[in-house]
């Protein structure tokens, strides 16, 4: 009786043993082996979560900042093969902490001046022009501090300069001016992170730039971010969203859709002057100072029509209801806009 009291004693220490290593890790399975941690992938030593950690820290700490932009719809239609591109929209950001700034976002029409809005801060006062609204011109006092909300003051000037969430429509500005206790856009699911091959971004102007490419995986599709090796700056992103896809082109298959967002002449911690950061007075002198705007008075809409053929309400990113017809699409070299054209004559070539 005894010999039995010690082996069951014995056997109630091997088990206990075994439950203890099992609480280190996942729990003990009978007659599965362990499988060994893999090490996340690394290029240059770097994960993709070290990667992006360096790209957000160049942008929080810039203490100024450069840049030209512009975004479209890359796409192929399944009837033809050919891959053609919407007309971009262009934007830009300048920006000197701590309140001085210039943002701009410009929209080519295919039948008159681009339409946008622009806002300026000298860090004296704030100017700020929304193209459908001339000649209404926005006067108040700079913020102390630029913020995502102290950039756009107005209402109406926040919808029209910013259609849609910032980190969708100014990605480079909601990482520079993100909160420090937030997370910013790229480290919001950090194990959804990938590191895709290198690759060079080829350039018209400049010598085409080695860049660590970081995929966010998500459940409409992938985000890729294309970032510079030696910078750490961003100089692309490709966004394929089937959800806003389908919202915006119901009726219409894709065999590949993509947002594409491309900023040039990228320039962190430059010198700036005053000047680079006020809006171009308007080319007829016509100007209506105003400290808040107005929005034009608009007639009720009539019910539509069952024969009409409208397209569905503008929606931002793609601000197109559908694509233009294959022999209506534009090339690169095409459909381009210089969103600077409407600011300062004084500001330097950067």
């Amino acid at each position: 009786m005894r010999k039995l009291g010690t082996l069951l004693a014995c056997s109630c220490l091997v088990l206990l043993a075994v439950l203890c290593i099992g609480c280190e890790g996942e729990p003990a399975q009978p007659g599965k082996k362990a499988e060994p941690t893999s090490e996340p992938e690394r290029q240059d030593g770097m994960t993709a979560v070290e990667i992006m950690q360096k790209m957000v820290a160049v942008y929080r700490e810039a203490d100024s900042y450069l840049d030209n932009a512009e975004y479209a719809e890359h796409f192929i239609l399944p009837e033809d093969g050919v891959k053609r591109q919407t007309p971009p929209t262009t934007f830009a950001v300048r920006l000197q902490r701590p309140n001085r700034f210039l943002i701009t976002r410009l929209r080519t029409m295919m039948d008159g001046p681009p339409q946008g809005a622009l806002v300026g801060s000298d860090g004296t006062t704030l100017e700020a022009v929304v193209t459908q609204l001339e000649p209404q011109r926005l006067r108040v006092d700079a913020p102390e501090v630029a913020t995502l909300k102290t950039v756009a003051p107005d209402p109406v000037l926040r919808e029209a300069l910013f259609p849609g969430p910032i980190p969708d429509v100014f990605p480079q500005l909601a990482l520079l001016l993100s909160e420090e206790e937030q997370a910013p856009w790229p480290l919001e699911a950090p194990r959804a992170l990938v590191l895709l091959p290198p690759k060079k971004l080829d350039s018209s102007s400049k010598e085409a730039a080695e860049c660590y490419r970081v995929q966010l995986r998500t459940d409409q599709g992938p985000q890729v971010c294309w970032i510079h090796k030696e910078t750490f700056v961003l100089l692309r992103i490709e966004i394929a969203n089937k959800k806003m896809q389908k919202h915006l082109y119901p009726n219409q298959e894709f065999t590949e859709f993509t947002w594409q967002f491309n900023f040039y002449d990228v320039a962190i911690d430059v010198e700036t002057t005053k000047e680079m950061f006020r809006l171009a007075p308007a080319e007829d002198g016509q100007e209506e100072i105003v400290e808040a705007f107005r929005e034009p008075e608009t007639q009720p809409e009539s019910p539509p029509e069952e024969s009409s053929a409208d397209p569905q309400e503008e929606t931002e990113p793609s601000e197109q209801a559908e694509p233009p017809a294959a022999d209506e699409q534009p090339t690169g070299e095409e459909s381009t806009a210089d969103s600077t054209d409407q600011v300062s004559d004084a500001e330097a070539d950067q």
